[in-house]
Order: structure tokens, then sequence, then C-alpha cells
């Protein structure tokens, strides 16, 4: 079964000249791109788990720290804007 290659033609302006130059020396072009990304893509995916865990310690704290959001009495309308503030930050990060 013959798979078919994804194929991309990108370009660079005058100020990226020096990367396009630097693509050119690469043997395996393509390889070289996927590789960087794919270590782009990883290090996201870590920044976004220490922000997860940032956010989990930081509200554990507030929790304990906070008499009032240690009782049953938070309003529904709170609790939403609390989970629109974790739904916000998960987008942005």
């Amino acid at each position: 079964m013959n798979k078919e290659r994804l194929r991309l033609s990108i370009s660079f302006r005058e100020e990226y000249r020096p990367i396009y130059e630097h693509l050119l020396k690469q043997p395996n072009r393509s390889d070289y791109i996927c590789r960087i990304l794919q270590k782009e893509i990883e290090h996201n995916k870590c920044l976004e788990e220490k922000i997860d865990n940032l956010l989990s310690i930081f509200n554990d704290n507030r929790t304990l720290s906070n008499p009032f959001l240690l009782s049953s009495s938070t309003t529904k309308g709170e609790q939403e804007l609390q989970n629109e503030d974790i739904d916000l930050l998960n987008t942005l990060f």
C-alpha cells in the first residue's frame, strides 16, 4: 500500500534569510523541520502541565487559607465564575 506524501510549500520573508539558508544546509529538510516542531509541541505540553499543577496548588492553598471557601455557602453563580476562570486559563495555556 503506497502512502501518499503530505506536502507543504513555504516561503520566507527577507528578514528570515538566515533561517532559510540554514535550512538549505540540512540534508533532510522536512525531517529537520518535523523534529524541531515536535520538540516545541512537547515543550508546550510540559509547560501546560506545569501551569495546571501551579493552578491546582494555588487553588488548593486558596481554599485552605480562606474559611469562606471551605463552607458550603458558595453560590451557584460564584461556582460558575470559578469554572469560567478555570476554562479561560485552560484556553490561554
